[in-house]
């Protein structure tokens, strides 16, 4: 079963044991709450909150020696000043407003964002010409076709709640998709907003769905969409990590090791030889379900092991990187004249290569234009953070035979509960709308 959790932070000795012998019960540190939840990004600690606040003890166990998951924060050493270089943006919905003032965080909207684009070959550093480049009134005409479309399945705004029998527009490939309703005037913007999920016109429509709702769209398309007014997303996990430590409900820099029916004892060199071992009602697992990472721990069973291989996992990479040239407004884009009708970049596929593209692709276009890159400034990353497995997703073909009608089954067997990006979208308001409408409605019931 998936309902006793032990966790190690460093040079754990592990000991198995199939009851703790009365010997030993002086040095065991036991600790029982309602609920223990793994991993502490967005809906992990969505979670964990809500529940405390419902009156449920929680313990959070988490990898990181930080909260907060894809959110990224750099602090300048020289001036203080604190930036965000991960998730930054939120739609404007109730549960993002909500859940921001419950830490008391206000939320401002960012009405224009003031970026002067310039679009290159980083192949070559030669300024590069889009070899399609519709009006602004053709990229809204567009959407609104994408829009009415996607309101069709007026379920999907609680979760990946499909129709049966699935129809063919949810699980052909995006390309199809947009030739069918003629929506080429969106596919440039949709591009640059739905960061890594690899080849987007050949993900299935319902994947473009899930990382592309209304809400966020249309906020970014009038410079709508909410970010904290100090414009440092970490506070959020700041706030909330001082108050699950009041009640010592957190677990830093620490790792599931084991989960069975039989008791598990961890030794940690921290706690003077004593023993921990953590014992919960329920299962909360809020971290990617990936084999790689569950299956040390978790033992995952048969139907899990199977729907989990299924995933189509990407990576997304973030960093600050200074000795740019660039001045403070300025953008640049990636194109590939001839490559698609879209002139979509090629994309390197690896983490070592991404780090290397970066600084790379900056120089050559230092080097090739010199009249606008002035100065002699290297660039160096100060910062960078490799988030992968990235938005989950599945098949066409997966879809269309009941991947995600499987996926939510899970939900509740062996008193385990998921939450996280696979179950909604790598989005964190749609994260929590998941969280608070699905997630704990059925756990809280069952406690």
């Amino acid at each position: 079963m998936h309902t006793i959790l032990s966790l190690f932070l460093t040079s754990l000795l592990v000991t198995i044991v199939k009851s703790t012998p009365p010997t030993l019960a002086g040095d065991i540190d036991i600790i029982k709450r309602d609920v223990a939840i793994t991993g502490g990004g967005a809906g992990g600690i969505y979670c964990a909150i809500s529940l405390q606040d419902q009156g449920k003890s929680v313990i959070v166990i988490e990898k990181k020696d930080r909260l907060g998951g894809h959110v990224e924060t750099y602090v300048d050493p020289g001036t203080g000043i604190a930036m965000d270089y991960g998730f930054a943006l939120f739609e404007n919905t109730s549960v993002v407003n909500d859940y921001f003032a419950r830490f008391d965080i206000p939320l401002v909207k960012i009405r224009q964002f003031n970026i002067t684009w310039s679009t290159y070959d980083f192949r070559t550093g030669k300024t590069a010409v889009p070899s399609y480049n519709p009006s602004r009134e053709e990229v809204l005409a567009a959407f609104a076709t994408y829009f009415a479309q996607l309101a069709r399945y007026p379920e999907l705004e609680q979760g990946i709640f499909l129709p049966s029998p699935i129809p063919e527009d949810l699980y052909m490939p995006f390309g199809r998709f947009v030739d069918k309703y003629k929506i080429h005037a969106a596919v440039p913007t949709m591009f640059l907003l739905n960061a890594g999920v690899g080849d987007l016109l050949s993900n299935a429509v319902l994947e473009v769905f899930r990382a592309l709702p209304r809400k966020l769209v249309e906020g970014v398309l009038t410079s709508t969409v909410l970010t904290p007014a100090n414009h440092t997303v970490i506070e959020l996990y700041r706030r909330a990590e001082a108050e699950l430590s009041s009640t010592s409900s957190l677990f830093l820099s620490a790792e599931v090791v084991e989960t069975h029916q039989i008791t598990l004892l961890v030794r940690t060199p921290t706690t003077d030889g004593k023993l921990t071992l953590i014992q919960a009602k329920r299962l909360l697992i809020a971290i990617p379900p990936n084999p790689a990472l569950l299956d040390p721990w978790l033992r995952l069973t048969p139907t899990e092991h199977s729907l989990f291989t299924r995933y189509i996992s990407t990576g997304l990479y973030v960093g600050l990187v200074n000795g740019t040239r660039l001045p403070p407004t300025a953008g640049i884009l990636n194109l590939a004249p001839n490559h698609t009708m879209y002139s979509f970049p090629y994309l390197p596929d690896t983490e070592a290569a991404v780090r290397h593209h970066m600084l790379d692709d900056i120089r050559r276009i230092q080097r090739e234009n010199p009249d606008r890159f002035p100065g002699t400034g290297a660039p160096a990353f100060v910062a960078f953070a490799a988030h992968a497995p990235y938005n989950l997703q599945v098949s066409g073909e997966d879809i269309k035979n009941g991947f995600y009608e499987r996926l939510y089954a899970l939900q509740g067997e062996m008193n385990t509960f998921w939450t996280g990006s696979a179950w909604a979208a790598d989005i964190s308001g749609d994260i929590w709308k998941f969280s608070r409408g699905v997630v704990l409605p059925m756990l809280v019931g069952e406690l």
